[in-house]
Protein backbone atom coordinates (compact mmCIF):
# COMPACT_ATOMS: atom_id res chain seq x y z
CA UNK A 1 0.00 0.00 0.00
CA UNK A 2 3.50 2.51 0.41
CA UNK A 3 3.04 3.36 -3.25
CA UNK A 4 -0.39 4.55 -3.24
CA UNK A 5 0.21 6.42 0.18
CA UNK A 6 3.02 7.81 -1.20
CA UNK A 7 1.27 8.50 -4.75
CA UNK A 8 -1.47 10.34 -3.37
CA UNK A 9 -0.13 12.12 -0.37
CA UNK A 10 -2.30 9.98 2.54
CA UNK A 11 0.43 10.00 5.11
CA UNK A 12 -2.20 10.86 7.73
CA UNK A 13 -4.90 8.44 6.17
CA UNK A 14 -5.19 4.74 6.58
CA UNK A 15 -5.75 3.76 3.36
CA UNK A 16 -6.14 -0.21 4.26
CA UNK A 17 -9.01 0.48 6.04
CA UNK A 18 -10.61 2.49 3.64
CA UNK A 19 -10.01 -0.07 0.72
CA UNK A 20 -11.79 -2.67 3.16
CA UNK A 21 -14.71 -0.58 4.13
CA UNK A 22 -15.01 0.46 -0.24
CA UNK A 23 -14.39 -2.68 -1.45
CA UNK A 24 -14.34 -5.50 1.23
CA UNK A 25 -11.36 -7.37 2.51
CA UNK A 26 -10.96 -9.36 -1.30
CA UNK A 27 -10.49 -6.57 -3.09
CA UNK A 28 -7.92 -5.11 -0.74
CA UNK A 29 -5.90 -8.26 -0.83
CA UNK A 30 -6.16 -8.00 -4.74
CA UNK A 31 -4.89 -4.89 -4.43
CA UNK A 32 -2.25 -5.63 -2.24
CA UNK A 33 -0.80 -8.77 -4.19
CA UNK A 34 -0.36 -5.86 -6.89
CA UNK A 35 1.90 -3.22 -4.51
CA UNK A 36 4.02 -6.40 -3.84
CA UNK A 37 4.59 -8.11 -7.23
CA UNK A 38 4.68 -4.87 -9.67
CA UNK A 39 4.40 -1.66 -8.12
CA UNK A 40 7.93 -2.27 -5.39
CA UNK A 41 10.16 -4.35 -8.07
CA UNK A 42 9.24 -1.25 -10.38
CA UNK A 43 10.05 1.46 -7.34
CA UNK A 44 13.40 -0.54 -6.38
CA UNK A 45 14.65 -0.31 -9.95
CA UNK A 46 13.94 2.87 -10.19
CA UNK A 47 15.11 4.06 -6.91
CA UNK A 48 18.24 2.54 -7.76
CA UNK A 49 18.64 4.44 -10.83
CA UNK A 50 17.80 7.39 -8.88
CA UNK A 51 20.72 6.88 -6.33
CA UNK A 52 23.28 6.21 -9.26
CA UNK A 53 22.80 9.68 -10.96
CA UNK A 54 22.49 11.67 -8.39
CA UNK A 55 25.66 10.22 -6.87
CA UNK A 56 27.24 10.57 -10.01
CA UNK A 57 25.89 14.29 -10.32
CA UNK A 58 27.36 14.91 -6.88
CA UNK A 59 31.10 13.67 -7.77
CA UNK A 60 30.94 15.83 -11.25
CA UNK A 61 29.95 18.79 -9.10
CA UNK A 62 32.81 17.96 -6.72
CA UNK A 63 35.31 17.41 -9.22
CA UNK A 64 34.04 21.03 -10.98
CA UNK A 65 34.83 22.50 -7.05
CA UNK A 66 38.14 20.82 -6.83
CA UNK A 67 39.44 22.35 -10.08
CA UNK A 68 38.23 26.04 -9.03
CA UNK A 69 39.94 25.38 -6.10
CA UNK A 70 43.29 24.76 -7.83
CA UNK A 71 42.92 27.29 -10.21
CA UNK A 72 42.56 29.30 -7.49
CA UNK A 73 42.13 28.65 -3.73
CA UNK A 74 39.89 32.02 -3.87
CA UNK A 75 37.93 30.74 -6.49
CA UNK A 76 36.59 27.52 -5.22
CA UNK A 77 36.11 29.05 -1.63
CA UNK A 78 33.54 31.23 -3.48
CA UNK A 79 31.98 28.78 -5.66
CA UNK A 80 31.98 26.67 -2.10
CA UNK A 81 29.91 29.62 -0.97
CA UNK A 82 27.61 30.40 -3.30
CA UNK A 83 26.72 26.86 -3.76
CA UNK A 84 26.19 26.27 -0.01
CA UNK A 85 24.87 29.98 -0.11
CA UNK A 86 21.71 28.60 -2.92
CA UNK A 87 21.26 25.64 -0.07
CA UNK A 88 19.98 28.04 2.53
CA UNK A 89 17.92 29.84 0.01
CA UNK A 90 16.06 26.33 -0.59
CA UNK A 91 16.10 25.39 2.40
CA UNK A 92 13.76 27.90 2.90
CA UNK A 93 11.69 27.65 -0.30
CA UNK A 94 10.84 24.24 0.71
CA UNK A 95 9.89 25.10 3.88
CA UNK A 96 7.92 27.76 3.09
CA UNK A 97 6.18 26.42 -0.07
CA UNK A 98 3.79 22.64 1.09
CA UNK A 99 3.19 22.16 -2.70
CA UNK A 100 7.55 21.49 -2.34
CA UNK A 101 7.18 19.54 0.63
CA UNK A 102 4.50 17.58 -0.16
CA UNK A 103 6.75 15.79 -2.54
CA UNK A 104 10.16 16.25 -0.74
CA UNK A 105 9.17 14.57 2.54
CA UNK A 106 8.97 10.78 4.00
CA UNK A 107 7.98 10.78 6.98
CA UNK A 108 9.82 8.47 9.54
CA UNK A 109 7.08 6.89 11.26
CA UNK A 110 9.75 4.11 13.55
CA UNK A 111 13.03 4.24 14.14
CA UNK A 112 13.22 1.22 13.27
CA UNK A 113 12.69 2.00 9.62
CA UNK A 114 16.63 4.39 10.05
CA UNK A 115 19.45 3.80 8.86
CA UNK A 116 23.23 4.83 9.94
CA UNK A 117 23.92 7.97 7.97
CA UNK A 118 20.28 8.87 7.03
CA UNK A 119 20.00 12.44 6.33
CA UNK A 120 16.87 14.10 8.89
CA UNK A 121 15.25 17.20 9.36
CA UNK A 122 12.38 18.49 11.17
CA UNK A 123 10.37 21.72 10.91
CA UNK A 124 12.54 24.83 12.69
CA UNK A 125 11.50 25.71 15.86
CA UNK A 126 10.67 29.33 14.78
CA UNK A 127 7.81 27.81 12.77
CA UNK A 128 7.37 25.14 9.74
CA UNK A 129 7.14 27.82 7.32
CA UNK A 130 10.45 29.85 8.20
CA UNK A 131 12.97 26.69 7.90
CA UNK A 132 13.94 23.52 8.06
CA UNK A 133 16.68 21.68 10.94
CA UNK A 134 18.74 19.35 9.95
CA UNK A 135 20.55 16.25 11.38
CA UNK A 136 22.84 12.68 10.80
CA UNK A 137 21.19 9.51 12.19
CA UNK A 138 24.21 7.74 13.79
CA UNK A 139 22.69 4.41 14.85
CA UNK A 140 21.33 3.59 18.49
CA UNK A 141 18.98 6.13 18.20
CA UNK A 142 21.31 8.95 18.30
CA UNK A 143 21.48 12.06 15.67
CA UNK A 144 24.48 14.36 15.16
CA UNK A 145 23.27 18.14 14.11
CA UNK A 146 24.19 21.24 15.11
CA UNK A 147 22.42 22.95 18.33
CA UNK A 148 22.74 26.54 19.50
CA UNK A 149 25.83 26.50 17.53
CA UNK A 150 28.12 23.50 18.13
CA UNK A 151 28.04 20.17 16.75
CA UNK A 152 26.68 17.55 19.23
CA UNK A 153 25.42 14.19 19.62
CA UNK A 154 22.09 13.85 21.39
CA UNK A 155 19.14 11.43 21.36
CA UNK A 156 16.30 11.04 18.62
CA UNK A 157 13.48 11.78 21.11
CA UNK A 158 15.61 15.34 21.64
CA UNK A 159 16.58 15.69 18.26
CA UNK A 160 12.91 15.69 17.54
CA UNK A 161 11.46 17.48 19.98
CA UNK A 162 8.20 16.26 19.66
CA UNK A 163 7.54 17.33 16.11
CA UNK A 164 7.58 15.30 12.90
CA UNK A 165 10.89 14.10 11.73
CA UNK A 166 11.39 13.45 7.64
CA UNK A 167 14.28 11.58 5.76
CA UNK A 168 16.01 13.77 2.74
CA UNK A 169 17.00 11.59 0.28
CA UNK A 170 20.26 13.84 -0.33
CA UNK A 171 23.23 12.97 -2.46
CA UNK A 172 25.58 9.97 -0.23
CA UNK A 173 28.65 9.30 -2.41
CA UNK A 174 30.37 7.64 1.02
CA UNK A 175 29.56 4.07 2.64
CA UNK A 176 27.44 4.60 5.70
CA UNK A 177 29.88 3.97 8.20
CA UNK A 178 32.38 6.98 6.46
CA UNK A 179 29.63 8.76 6.82
CA UNK A 180 29.01 8.45 10.39
CA UNK A 181 33.05 8.73 11.21
CA UNK A 182 33.03 12.22 9.02
CA UNK A 183 30.26 13.54 11.49
CA UNK A 184 31.93 12.36 14.65
CA UNK A 185 35.09 13.95 13.83
CA UNK A 186 33.43 17.41 14.28
CA UNK A 187 31.81 16.70 17.10
CA UNK A 188 32.55 19.97 19.37
CA UNK A 189 32.83 22.25 16.30
CA UNK A 190 31.19 25.65 16.97
CA UNK A 191 31.54 27.46 13.53
CA UNK A 192 28.12 27.23 12.54
CA UNK A 193 26.93 29.89 10.26
CA UNK A 194 23.56 30.42 8.29
CA UNK A 195 25.19 30.68 4.84
CA UNK A 196 27.97 28.78 5.05
CA UNK A 197 28.16 26.35 7.41
CA UNK A 198 24.59 25.26 8.79
CA UNK A 199 23.26 22.48 9.97
CA UNK A 200 21.74 21.21 6.61
CA UNK A 201 25.29 21.78 5.36
CA UNK A 202 26.99 19.58 8.04
CA UNK A 203 24.81 16.58 6.89
CA UNK A 204 25.36 17.27 3.39
CA UNK A 205 29.08 17.72 4.05
CA UNK A 206 29.20 13.95 6.18
CA UNK A 207 27.47 12.19 3.39
CA UNK A 208 30.10 13.28 0.90
CA UNK A 209 28.21 16.41 -0.29
CA UNK A 210 31.47 18.91 -1.26
CA UNK A 211 34.87 18.17 -0.86
CA UNK A 212 35.16 21.71 0.56
CA UNK A 213 37.58 21.18 4.08
CA UNK A 214 35.95 23.61 6.49
CA UNK A 215 38.88 25.79 8.86
CA UNK A 216 38.11 24.53 12.06
CA UNK A 217 41.16 26.06 13.52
Amino acid sequence: MGFFKDLFDLDEYDLEDAFRDLFGPRKRTILDDFNEVVIEPIREELNDIKEEIKSSNQRVKNEFKKKCKEISPELGEAVEKLDRTAITIRNHIEASSSRSAKYLRKRVKSINQLQEGDHLFVDGKIGPDIYTHHGLYVGDGYVIHYDNGVVCEVTYEEFDSGRKVYILDSPIIYSRETVVYRARMRLGENKYDLFFNNCEHFVRWCRGSDEWEINRD
